[in-house]
């Protein structure tokens, strides 16, 4: 519990496969005063459920990130391509690129790239290993690990996620 604002916040991790150097892991997290509803439940949100969005401030780009908050990236004037900065605790930098797209640029040296729709699309190291999301309607149906296995996602008759199935059908 945040004594701050009495906010009581927990994750779990539900999946972990190691790759050759990119884990997937699914994690979920869960925050009591959050009013959005996830294709995990209302008040859930898991760390690959990442959106970059535009917001009315044309020098604002915000990111859902995947736990429950939203982090403002604010316009560096004069940049080229369009650069936006992160939080000052973050050390990170999103690029807009000229096809609508977006580029995350992490301390470490990892990118994390988001689609035309602001989505999550792949996470790559500065080794150049890759995890790959795809999207049906929408919603997440698999990531693809650096050795190129496949976590399929399903969802229910309400589009809640209903089930994760690793490579070995387990």
């Amino acid at each position: 519990m945040y004594l701050k604002n009495g906010e009581e916040y927990f994750s779990t991790k539900d999946l972990s496969i190691q790759g050759r150097m990119l884990s997937v892991e699914i994690i979920r997290s869960y925050g009591s005063r959050e009013d959005s509803e996830t294709p995990f439940g209302y008040g859930w949100d898991m760390n690959y459920n990442m959106k970059v969005y535009k917001t009315t401030d044309p020098n604002i780009i915000g990111m859902l990130d995947g736990e429950n908050r939203a982090l403002r990236y604010t316009f560096v004037a004069g940049s080229e391509p369009n650069k936006y900065m992160g939080p000052a605790s973050y050390y990170d930098f999103l690029l807009e690129n000229e096809d609508g797209t977006y580029t995350l640029y992490k301390k470490h040296g990892t990118k994390l790239y988001f689609n035309s729709d602001g989505k999550l699309s792949k996470t790559k190291d500065r080794h150049g290993n890759s995890i790959i999301f795809t999207y049906t309607s929408g919603l997440l149906t698999k990531i693809t690990d650096d050795l190129n296995r496949d976590i399929d996602l399903s969802y229910d008759a309400n589009d809640k996620l209903s089930t994760v199935t690793d490579f070995e059908s387990r």
